[in-house]
């Protein structure tokens, strides 16, 4: 009974690591979402690429203020691990 209970512990664990690996998002999943946070501020000039859930922004925007609004719109989407921010601003 006990090798049971360990056996059913350990297909459960193996099961719920599996199940978090297979539902992260992919980078074009991220780069569209973010693109989608991104184009609701009015942000459509701004260049999203994604590596490995790294979200790079490169572009130009009117103010320092735009610039962090920008980055914050891209962290809201569902897997980024870091946004790198290279957008100019005059």
């Amino acid at each position: 009974m006990k090798q049971l209970i360990v056996a059913l512990t350990i297909a459960l664990c193996a099961c719920a690591s599996l199940n978090r690996t297979s539902t992260a998002p992919d980078d074009s999943a991220i780069r569209d979402e973010a693109r989608a946070y991104l184009n609701s501020d009015g942000f459509d000039t701004v260049d999203v690429a994604v590596d490995r859930g790294v979200v790079t922004l490169k572009g130009h925007l009117a103010s320092n203020t735009y610039r962090e609004k920008a980055v914050s719109d891209a962290e809201k989407a569902n897997g980024v691990r870091r946004v790198i921010n290279k957008i100019e601003v005059p």
